[in-house]
């Protein structure tokens, strides 16, 4: 599938620039943001999982708590409990590799049409791996934005 080199150098990426990040980096919400790093991660997951695997009737790598704490319109600041950083970093691969596997296996089928919250309609599984690859990026600027605030913290 043609989506499957750009998803898997993208989350490689991601993976390399906060790999260095201390948990206290990853949780920091600077002024001027509403979100942090580790909210970011977690939300790609879900999202990604969501579009992907929901929607083709198969089942999520992720838990119940992992959508309450990093679902569209979820921030940290009500995080009532605060994440697993490791098993967030765990996830981001995991999710990633399980993705590449389950593509080359040709499991994507039966596609849910679905239409975000930003009204991006996604009739078919490619268009939702296409939106998944923009809103991956739009997030990993995000996430760009946050690392240079916290590293020069």
């Amino acid at each position: 599938m043609k989506f499957v080199a750009i998803f898997q150098q993208n989350r490689a990426y991601i993976e390399q620039i906060t790999s260095t990040l201390s948990d206290e980096q990853m949780l920091l919400m600077p002024a001027g943001f509403d979100n942090n790093i580790a909210w970011n991660l977690g939300h790609l997951i879900v999202v990604q999982q969501s579009l992907i695997y929901r929607l083709c009737g198969l089942p999520t790598l992720t838990s119940r708590m992992h959508m309450l704490q990093f679902s569209p319109g979820t921030s940290p600041a009500n995080w009532k409990n605060t994440p697993d950083l490791a098993e967030v970093r765990q996830l981001l691969t995991e999710t990633t590799a399980q993705t590449i596997a389950d593509a080359a296996a040709n499991r994507f089928q039966n596609y849910t049409p679905y239409t975000t919250t930003t009204n991006f309609d996604l009739p078919t599984f490619e268009e939702a791996t296409v939106f998944n690859l923009y809103h991956e990026a739009l997030h990993f600027g995000a996430i760009m934005a946050l690392r240079n605030v916290v590293r020069a913290g």
